[in-house]
């Protein structure tokens, strides 16, 4: 079965929001996809398998999802050659003539569907790569960070595998502690150097002149 217009660009658009996002055949996904249309295409189960891959990708699925399918393609073709039959028309065994109306606006109505599904698709697109190059910088930030305290973080990508290595390798218990602002956070707190507090000495001048007899020419203050 081919698949529908929509369920292309979902496919398209969901398979560029992570590596971790992989859309097998014959997966429940794909089979959603194969026949998703503006009536059927359930967004609720269909994020649900998105997060079982990915979990980080909610958002960003999510919103290609609501975008794609508000400009889905028209209904199935059955209903919608019979919604615009006419009189005119009905010669043709169907088909719309030439200087038909109805068959121009019906063409009109399907470029400009076309081109809302683009659009939509292209903000998708630019959407989670605006989402790739800020978790790169924040990652970048991580590893500047960590790199006084643990040296140079190599093998983790993302900022909060940056802050939980850290604070690994500073025996720190991190259990519970979820998302980069917390283990930024806590980070910082951990690393942060103890105060230290200046030890105080007894000022005895009397002894002191005892124990330095040159202290007196000096005066006191």
């Amino acid at each position: 079965m081919a698949m529908t217009k929509l369920g292309n660009a979902l496919r398209v658009a969901l398979s560029n929001l992570s590596s971790k996002v992989k859309i097998a055949q014959d997966s429940e996904l794909e089979k959603m996809l194969t026949v998703a249309r503006k009536d059927n295409f359930d967004i609720p189960k269909a994020l649900t398998l998105v997060i079982a891959m990915d979990a980080e990708a909610e958002k960003p699925a999510k919103a290609v999802m609501d975008a794609l399918v508000d400009v889905d393609e028209p209904k199935a073709k059955k209903e919608e050659e019979g919604a615009n039959d006419c009189a005119e028309c009905k010669a043709k065994d169907g088909k719309h003539a030439k200087d038909c109306k109805m068959g121009k606006d019906k063409k009109a109505k399907d470029a400009a569907e076309e081109d809302d599904a683009k659009k939509a698709m292209d903000a998708a697109i630019k959407l989670e790569t605006d989402k790739v190059r800020a978790d790169m910088r924040e990652a970048e930030e991580a590893k500047r960070a960590v790199r006084p305290v643990v040296g140079d973080v190599i093998a983790q990508d993302s900022a909060a595998e940056i802050y939980g290595f850290a604070l690994d390798q500073l025996k720190i218990d991190r259990a519970g502690v979820e998302g980069v602002p917390a283990l930024r956070a806590l980070f910082n707190a951990a690393s942060k150097p103890a105060a230290t507090v200046a030890p105080v000495i007894a000022q005895d001048a009397k002894g002191a002149e005892t124990m330095f007899p040159g202290l007196a020419r000096f005066g006191r203050a």
